[in-house]
């Protein structure tokens, strides 16, 4: 069985979904006991992704999502 590169896929599957990853430079971050997360770095802003465990279910992503929204509404 190939061994998958993480980063390989945030760069070939994730980067072209979002133009602010564009070029991005991207390493691990931290030593999580459950998720991977990582750090990209591009045109001078950094963001902080994370490879979800799969002992979550999918349905994760809506509280996620509900989250960085509510995120989003206290900065602007």
């Amino acid at each position: 069985m190939p061994v998958v590169d993480t980063i390989d896929i945030i760069h070939s599957r994730v980067a072209p979904h979002f133009a602010a990853l564009d070029g991005a430079i991207v390493e691990p971050l931290g030593g999580g006991l459950i998720n991977k997360t990582y750090l990209a770095a591009s045109h001078g802003r950094r963001f902080v992704l994370q490879q979800l465990a799969p002992i979550f279910s999918p349905a994760i992503n809506h509280n996620i999502a509900a989250v960085t929204s509510a995120l989003a509404a206290e900065v602007t």
